[in-house]
């Protein structure tokens, strides 16, 4: 049953016409609500995208969490068994997770830098300010930067001097991926030689000198260690291999700095 919208008058349900006015019977059963239909034809659509954005997300999450784990076991390999973590990596080298390391170890640096520098330590984040005011960098900043860039250009130029050298005096191909993890794990140990002997020159500077030397001594072992392992060389042409790394890295550096 329903009413006639002319008349107002009731049809039954098989009524075509209305029996008073004679209009035509417009039912409203069977209609479809188009926007209801829309809304549930777009969510069926747009399913698989929504599928493929979750699924993206949890693969980066995972991602992340892979860094993560990587970085953890990197420095506890490195701060408890360092020569032997360096083979370790020469071996089985580590892609993105080594270059964050860096990242984090090139900002340790910079911030040693300003410390080093006798000017107050906390005052560096102010001394980012006048970037966005003036467009130019403050006296804490260039320190800050300085550091950071050398640090970075002193691991690229060891990486490629010991990657020269095997190449050019033995003829060893060598991963360069495999030699900067080598160099990571130097750049590690250094900056923490670095963080040590600032904050304990007051307090033991006759023990600060022991211990850097104790840690240039694992540093060298390192790299002599794992050049030796992965090139196959003879413990002499290993040593010698990596001296003539650490000189074309000066070589590389002087070159930089000419040009720049």
């Amino acid at each position: 049953m329903g009413t006639c919208k002319k008349c107002g008058a009731e049809f039954g349900k098989n009524d075509q016409f209305c029996v008073v006015c004679g209009g035509q019977i417009i039912k409203d059963e069977g209609k479809k609500d188009f926007g209801n239909e829309m809304l549930q034809e777009t969510a069926a659509a747009s399913e698989p995208g929504i599928r493929r954005l979750k699924y993206k997300i949890n693969i980066d999450k995972s991602r992340f969490e892979n860094y993560g784990r990587e970085i953890f076991t990197l420095f506890k390999d490195v701060f408890t068994k360092p020569v032997a973590a360096s083979s370790k990596y020469a071996r089985e080298p580590l892609k993105e997770a080594s270059f964050i390391s860096m990242l984090i170890m090139g900002i340790l640096q910079g911030f040693l830098a300003v410390w080093i520098s006798s000017r107050p330590f906390g005052r560096i984040l102010k001394g980012f300010l006048p970037i966005f005011k003036t467009g130019r960098i403050s006296p804490y900043g260039i320190i800050f930067l300085r550091s950071f860039i050398v640090f970075g250009i002193v691991l690229f130029a060891l990486t490629l001097g010991l990657f020269i050298s095997a190449q050019l005096l033995y003829n060893v191909r060598v991963k360069l991926l495999s030699l900067w993890n080598i160099v990571s794990i130097s750049g590690i140990l250094y900056v923490t030689m670095m963080l040590v002997l600032i904050m304990t020159y007051y307090a033991a500077p006759s023990v600060n000198i022991v211990f850097a030397m104790f840690i240039t001594v694992i540093i060298l072992v390192s790299i002599y260690q794992s050049i030796k392992e992965i090139t196959g060389l003879s413990e002499d042409r290993a040593a010698f291999t990596a001296g003539a790394g650490f000189i074309l890295m000066a070589a590389i550096i002087y070159l930089l700095s000419a040009i720049i």
